[in-house]
């Protein structure tokens, strides 16, 4: 019950702060990154059981893996999907109005 009533709080903080005129305009982002962060570890300790303990090590290291094989598939798929080659008409243009104005 502790989990659950922590990140309901959590959860209430945020929007609560979101949405007040009680914090400075600016630091509203960083505060609720710093909420995010402070909910993912109350879900990795007290709805997923990871903790440090010796018989938990295998979750932990698995744990760690998974985050850094997602973020690199992320950079990949960034990196694939950048910026859209240009598309060319039959006559080799850049610009399908180009390919209008041409004469052989």
């Amino acid at each position: 019950m502790v989990g659950l009533a922590l990140a309901t709080l959590l959860t209430i903080v945020s929007f609560f702060i979101s949405g007040t005129t009680l914090v400075w305009g600016p630091s509203i982002p960083v505060a609720l990154v710093v909420l995010a962060i402070a909910q993912m570890g109350v879900h990795l300790v007290f709805f997923l059981h990871i903790t440090s303990g010796p018989d938990n090590v295998n979750n932990v290291m698995a744990l760690a893996f998974g985050g850094a094989d997602r973020s690199a598939a992320a950079r990949r798929l960034a990196l694939d999907h950048g910026a859209p080659e240009p598309e060319h008409d039959a006559h080799g243009s850049d610009h399908a109005d180009a390919a209008l104005s041409y004469r052989s």
